[in-house]
C-alpha cells in the first residue's frame, strides 16, 4: 500500500497515483483546451463575443473588427452568425494570464482576472503631472516622481501652491505618499465660477478604500472637511463636475494665502475600513502553486457552464 501513496504537491498531502494522474490530466485538458480556443490574430484565448468567418473560425471581437477575410482559411467573414451560447459560457469561464505576463505569473478567469489587471503590481502606469509623457510600473512611479518633480510630491501632508491667487486659474497634479500607497491629487481653481476644486485617486494594489481629510487652518481660522478618496476615474473633467470632491468657494482660500503667495494646507489620509493587508509580491510568488491548486475548480466550473439542460 505505501508504494501506492505519493505526495501531492498541491495540497501537500498524501495521495494515491491514480489521484495524481487525474490531477496531470486536468492540467492537460485544460492547456489543450486552451490552446483549441486560441485567437489566430492575437493568440490569446479567445474573447467574446466572437466574430465568425463563413467556415466557422473565429477571432475575438476587437481582433476581428477590421477584418475582411479569415486568416485562417481567408474566406470572408460573416455577419450576424449565431453561434452556441455555451460556447461564451466556456469561454468566459477559461483561465488566462495576465496582460502583464512578462514579470506577472496571475492566471485566472476572465471576471476575476478583468479585476486583478485594475491592481497589478506590473500595469503600466502613466504619470498624471502635466506635460510629462512618462509610463512605467507601479514600483517605478514614486522614485520618477521624486527624482523628476519633487516640488510635486506630498510625503508629509503639508500641501503649497505656489504663486496663487483666487482671481486666476489654476490646475495642479501632485503625487501623495502615505500609508505605504500612493495616491494622485487633483486640484483646480476655476476664477470664472468662483470655485475651488480637490479631489484623490488611490492608484490602488489591493480593494482598501481611503478617506482624505484637507485641514485649512491659521491663527484664527481652522476648516476640515473629509472626502472619500476615488477608485479608477477615466475622465478627469467629469469628475471635477460631480459632487463627490471637496468642493468649495475661491475667495474662502483668502485667509490661507500668505504674503508670497502661496497657498498652505494639510491632507491627511486614512483608511476606512479595516482588512487583512496582503503583500502583492507575495501574492505573485505564491500565484503559481494557487494556479495549480485551482484547476480543479477552474475545471468543474467549466463543466458546469457545458452541462446539458436534459441529461445533466
Amino acid at each position: 500500500i505505501a508504494s501506492t501513496i505519493k505526495l501531492n504537491s498541491i495540497t501537500g498531502t498524501e495521495l494515491p497515483n491514480k489521484a495524481k494522474m487525474d490531477i496531470f490530466e486536468r492540467d492537460k485538458v485544460l492547456k489543450a483546451l486552451e490552446k483549441t480556443l486560441e485567437c489566430t490574430v492575437c493568440l490569446g484565448t479567445l474573447t467574446p463575443p466572437l466574430v465568425v468567418c463563413c467556415n466557422n473560425h473565429c477571432v475575438c471581437s476587437s481582433c476581428g473588427q477590421a477584418l475582411k477575410e479569415c486568416p485562417t482559411c481567408r474566406m470572408e467573414m460573416a455577419n450576424n452568425v449565431k453561434y452556441p451560447i455555451v460556447l461564451d459560457n466556456i469561454l468566459y469561464e477559461i483561465p488566462r494570464k495576465c496582460e502583464f505576463s512578462e514579470h506577472c505569473k496571475v492566471f485566472m478567469p476572465g471576471p476575476e482576472l478583468k479585476e486583478h489587471m485594475e491592481i497589478c503590481l506590473y500595469r503600466l502606469i502613466s504619470c498624471e503631472i502635466l506635460s510629462c509623457s512618462w509610463k512605467g510600473e507601479y514600483k517605478t512611479l514614486y522614485e520618477h516622481v521624486k527624482t523628476n518633480h519633487q516640488d510635486l510630491l506630498i510625503e508629509n501632508g503639508n500641501v503649497t501652491f505656489t504663486d496663487f491667487s483666487v482671481d486666476e486659474s489654476y490646475y495642479s497634479v501632485k503625487l501623495i505618499s502615505s500609508l505605504g500607497c500612493l495616491f494622485w491629487m487633483y486640484t483646480k481653481n476655476d476664477p470664472t465660477k468662483g470655485m475651488y476644486k480637490v479631489f484623490v485617486i488611490h492608484i490602488a494594489l489591493d480593494k482598501r478604500e481611503f478617506e482624505s481629510q484637507t485641514e485649512f487652518i491659521t491663527e484664527d481660522i481652522k476648516y476640515l472637511q473629509k472626502i472619500k478618496v476615488l477608485g479608477q476615474v477615466v475622465n478627469i473633467d467629469e469628475t471635477f463636475s460631480s459632487g463627490n470632491i471637496l468642493i468649495m468657494p475661491s475667495e474662502a482660500l483668502v485667509p490661507f494665502i500668505n504674503d508670497e503667495k502661496q497657498l498652505i494646507y494639510k491632507i491627511n489620509i486614512s483608511e476606512i475600513t479595516t482588512t487583512i493587508e496582503s503583500n502583492p509580491m507575495a501574492e505573485i510568488e505564491s500565484s503559481e502553486e494557487e494556479n495549480k491548486n485551482g484547476l480543479l475548480n477552474i475545471l468543474k466550473r467549466i463543466d458546469n457552464k457545458a452541462l446539458c439542460d436534459f441529461c445533466k
